[in-house]
């Protein structure tokens, strides 16, 4: 009998250590979705600013877009003020499109694990 119901310890702490990870893998993906959207969003606002715009138009849209996890000090990161240098707007496109490529690959990869657990 004792056995039994050490088993039966044993399988609810690894139900509850299951469940914990399953929190935390759906929190790790709500995360980068919201990163996925605010990228998406910024970059469609970029690309609504004229070919020839200014690095401070650019930023500004940025400071202006007001996102949660894409904050200023990513905008800035990203057109390039941080390293001294000045990026077209396509090319800031281009900085946001890589992003995003990275946040869609970690979404797929945070989707398949909670699909296998």
């Amino acid at each position: 009998m004792a056995v039994q119901h050490a088993t039966l310890n044993e399988l609810e702490r690894r139900r509850l250590e299951l469940e914990g990870n399953i929190q935390t893998l759906r929190r790790s993906l709500y995360d980068w979705r919201l990163r996925e959207a605010e990228y998406d969003g910024l970059k469609d606002e970029i690309k609504n600013l004229k070919h020839d715009c200014t690095s401070a138009e650019i930023l500004q849209i940025g400071l202006e877009y007001e996102g949660t996890v894409v904050d200023e000090k990513e905008v800035r990161d990203i057109i390039g003020e941080k390293q001294n240098i000045t990026r077209s707007r396509d090319q800031v496109v281009s900085q946001i499109t890589r992003r995003l490529d990275y946040v869609k690959q970690n979404v797929a990869s945070l989707e398949k694990r909670l699909s296998t657990v």
